[in-house]
Parts: structure tokens; sequence; C-alpha cells
């Protein structure tokens, strides 16, 4: 997903094939209107877009200041 990739990292422990992303189910909905211009009437809840996210491998994951 162009939208989601550059927003994305792996998991610094290298322990898993998890993959983290710092975009909020918000974030993607807007920019998915914004920039590839979907409709607003037809789109899913922000719920509905993180549930895929996780199903596509992303996870939600705060970026920690070392």
């Amino acid at each position: 997903m162009s939208i989601v990739e550059p927003q994305t990292q792996a998991d610094p422990a290298m322990k898993g094939s998890l993959t983290y992303t710092r975009i909020t189910g918000k974030a993607l909905a807007k920019a998915l209107i914004d920039e590839k211009g979907y409709n607003v009437v037809d789109f899913p809840s922000e719920n509905t877009l993180i549930n895929m996210l996780n199903r596509m491998g992303y996870n939600l994951k705060r970026v920690l200041k070392s």
C-alpha cells in the first residue's frame, strides 16, 4: 500500500516478522480520501481500516525515543 509503506518499519529486534506502522486509521482514511480520491459516503470506518492493516501484517506502534 503506497500510503502505508513510507510510515513503516520492521521489528528493530529482528525477533519476528512483524512490521510496525506509524499511521493511524484516521490518518489513513484522510490520506485515501485526499490522495486517492475515494468517496466519503462509501468509505469504511476507522476500525475497519485498522483491522485491514492488521490482516495485511501491519501493527500500529509508537516509535520510542532512545
